[in-house]
């Protein structure tokens, strides 16, 4: 069983119970951290010309399925819910904040008879009667110290707001209406302030330690990436069907992202497509972002949605899906993903686009603008592609130094270059490496030699202050990393300079 993954809205939560495992530590927001979610989550109320369906985004609730014993009324009852593995003090600020408008906003009102929905629960096992407490976190209790954190976060709400209708000059009732409409609507009947949503990923049933996942998330080694919330939501069962036919179709996919991965892993392919080392444990990722931007670029409306946090590019997916995700959207995403990386592969794999355009990737050009350069209208076939290229090169990046065709002594089409006096060094090393990846690619045309010029070890050489280098122009502004800064090294330098002029 694969791991689920989908965008949900607070008011798909309510009702629902929610378990703190032991392994957990209790809640211990602090009043700037409860302050930056209230900021936000009112920024973003009052945002002017939201588009339709807009949204504000919490950051991943990680869940799986759990059941559990409860003491109530002196009897026990068996509840089914959700073992938060991650999230469960951004859970806890809502349901503390949502008693707070219950008790200051919506009096004498239940969430039930106002909104049709209870407030959901949460419980934590070192807390026995946590979910009760959570109830009336206006009391203070320092019997323990959760309780005595969950009551300071009540009070820190409080403050909140008291301190915005005073700076904003608002009424309590329309500031407190703002942000409940915000939580207790979903995006079918949302009001003009939006909904506020989370990353609802549920760990898969089987063999998934959630200990384990806790762990891995915490501590910061490997993250919860786009790339692991994009894959989960390519790849859930419920996409493909039920039966063979439908598993097979499922493995195809999983198949291809893990070959695409690899081959984005390879440094020679990753440094020819980009200036710097990759540092995140998911290469693919570099595609969707692509394709994000793409969207973005081509459509203001969708940025409004998507907000700017770092799973903008998982959220586009989303979007890009819709409600009723299906097989056929499935594998129309897919194909399109795998037709950009097989574009990145061609590209590689032939000599002269692959030096042409990793110059252009080491001049600054984006591989998106590549893209677009080499996919436009009038490209029609391959020797479109390479013409457009050498065009790219000589207008764009070698402005300053004069450029004549001319044939050699074989009838060889070859480039002639004037450097003249130009003093920028940026230029000069542009040009030389040109030299350099144009004398490869006059040999490859000739079959005399099959290389491709090392961008990463061009790109990726560092001197001693760590800044990365090119090369010295020798000759021409000779560099050293030995700069003799130090008196007795220079003394060394000119007893031996001495010596070679005074020789025979």
């Amino acid at each position: 069983m694969n791991n689920e993954i989908c965008l949900k809205s607070i008011s798909e939560l309510l009702e629902e119970s929610f378990y703190i495992s032991s392994y957990q530590r209790g809640y211990r927001w602090t009043e700037q951290q409860i302050f930056d979610l209230l900021n936000d989550i009112y920024s973003f109320a009052k945002k002017k010309n939201k588009s339709e369906k807009e949204f504000y985004c919490l950051q991943p609730i990680i869940v799986k399925k759990h059941f559990w014993n409860r003491a109530s009324n002196d009897k026990d009852e068996t509840i089914v819910g959700w073992d938060v593995v991650d999230g469960q003090q951004r859970l806890t600020t809502i349901r503390i904040l949502f008693k707070y408008l219950l008790n200051e906003f919506l009096t004498g009102r239940s969430l039930k008879q106002r909104y049709n929905k209870d407030l959901f629960t949460i419980e934590y096992q070192t807390r026995p009667h946590s979910y009760e407490f959570l109830d009336n976190p206006e009391k203070e209790d320092h019997s323990n110290i959760d309780f005595y954190h969950i009551s300071e976060a009540y009070k820190f709400i409080a403050k909140w707001f008291n301190q915005k209708v005073k700076s904003d000059g608002l009424m309590f009732d329309d500031l407190c209406d703002s942000i409940t409409k915000l939580l207790v609507y979903n995006k079918t009947n949302q009001k003009e302030e939006g909904v506020v949503q989370v990353i609802w990923y549920q760990l898969a049933d089987e063999k998934v330690n959630q200990i384990e996942t806790f762990i891995r998330i915490n501590l910061g080694k490997i993250s919860l990436t786009n790339s692991e919330l994009i894959k989960a939501l390519f790849l859930q069962e419920r996409n493909f069907g039920i039966g063979d036919a439908a598993k097979l179709k499922q493995l195809e996919i999983a198949h291809e992202w893990d070959q695409i991965e690899n081959f984005l892993q390879d440094e020679n392919f990753w440094w020819f497509l980009n200036k710097s080392k990759n540092e995140a444990s998911s290469h693919i990722e570099f595609i969707f972002d692509m394709m994000c931007e793409i969207a973005v670029k081509n459509n203001a409306e969708i940025a409004k949605l998507l907000g700017n946090d770092k799973f903008v590019t998982f959220r586009y997916f989303n979007l890009l899906f819709g409600d009723d995700i299906d097989y056929l959207a499935i594998k129309r995403n897919w194909d399109t993903i795998k037709k950009y990386f097989e574009t990145f592969v061609e590209w590689y794999e032939n000599p002269i686009w692959y030096h042409y355009i990793g110059f252009l990737v080491y001049c600054g050009e984006s591989v998106l603008d590549i893209f677009n350069l080499l996919t436009a209208s009038e490209i029609e076939n391959k020797e479109d592609v390479t013409i457009a290229l050498v065009k790219q090169i000589k207008n764009k990046h070698l402005k300053g130094i004069s450029w004549k065709e001319k044939t050699d002594d074989n009838n060889e089409k070859v480039f002639e270059l004037n450097l003249g006096y130009n003093s920028d060094k940026h230029l000069l090393r542009k040009t030389f490496l040109l030299f350099n990846l144009e004398y490869i690619v006059k040999k490859a045309n000739q079959q005399n030699l099959i290389y491709k010029f090392p961008f990463k070890t061009f790109k990726a050489n560092k001197n001693i202050k760590d800044e990365n280098i090119a090369w010295d122009i020798e000759h021409i502004d000779s560099a050293t990393e030995n700069s003799l800064t130090k008196n007795e090294d220079q003394n060394i330098w000119l007893g031996n300079a001495l010596i070679d002029v005074s020789g025979d």
